[in-house]
């Protein structure tokens, strides 16, 4: 039994699937359309994950004694925050919340 083509074959004819995938790169300002947007909380996908450890790195952060607080934009709302203590031997930081 003869099978009919698929319908984008009939339309297009064969497409050129580009299997080995050589001659491909991302452009030098590929990744600047990607959003930078803070997350709003705990991140929850790959992009937020990767703004989040930006963020912890170069913006405002705050510790005390029990809490470590991420700062958004403004300096003074806090977009996460975690609990830290210490007992004299080890230093302990919990889950973002």
């Amino acid at each position: 039994m003869v099978r009919p083509l698929p319908l984008v074959w009939r339309q297009y004819g064969p497409l050129d699937l580009a299997d080995d995938k050589t001659g491909y790169g991302l452009a030098s300002d590929g990744l600047d359309s990607v959003a930078i947007t803070e997350p709003s909380g705990v991140a929850s996908d790959f992009r937020e994950m990767v703004v989040a450890v930006w963020r912890s790195i170069f913006k405002k952060s705050t510790l005390t004694a029990t809490q470590l607080k991420y700062l958004k934009d403004d300096g003074t709302t806090a977009a996460a925050t975690q609990t830290v203590s210490d007992d004299g031997t080890t230093q302990t930081r919990g889950a973002a919340s």
